[in-house]
C-alpha cells in the first residue's frame, strides 16, 4: 500500500505529527489539548475513509471501525485530561 501513494501517508504522518507536536507543546492548556486530540481524530477518521474509498473497499464496517476507534482516543485523552 505505502508504494502506491506514499504521499498520502507521508501527509497524514505529517499532520498527525503535527498534532501530536501541539499537544505536547500546549500540555498545561487541558481544552486546547483535547480540541487538538478531537481534531487530530476527525483528521485521522476523514483521511482513512477517503483512502479507502479511493481504493474502492470503502464498506459501512470500516466507516463504523475508524469511527469507534477515533472515539475511543478520544475518550482516553479526555479521562486522562480532565480526571
Amino acid at each position: 500500500m505505502l508504494k502506491h501513494q506514499p504521499q498520502n501517508y507521508i501527509s497524514l504522518a505529517g499532520l498527525l505529527f503535527l498534532g501530536a507536536l501541539f499537544v505536547f507543546l500546549f500540555q498545561s492548556n487541558k481544552i486546547l489539548t483535547f480540541a487538538f486530540v478531537v481534531t487530530m481524530a476527525i483528521i485521522y477518521t476523514t483521511w482513512s475513509i477517503y483512502h479507502h474509498y479511493k481504493k474502492g473497499d470503502l464498506h459501512k464496517t470500516i466507516v463504523i471501525e475508524y469511527v469507534f476507534f477515533a472515539l475511543l482516543v478520544v475518550l482516553v485523552f479526555a479521562t486522562t485530561l480532565f480526571f
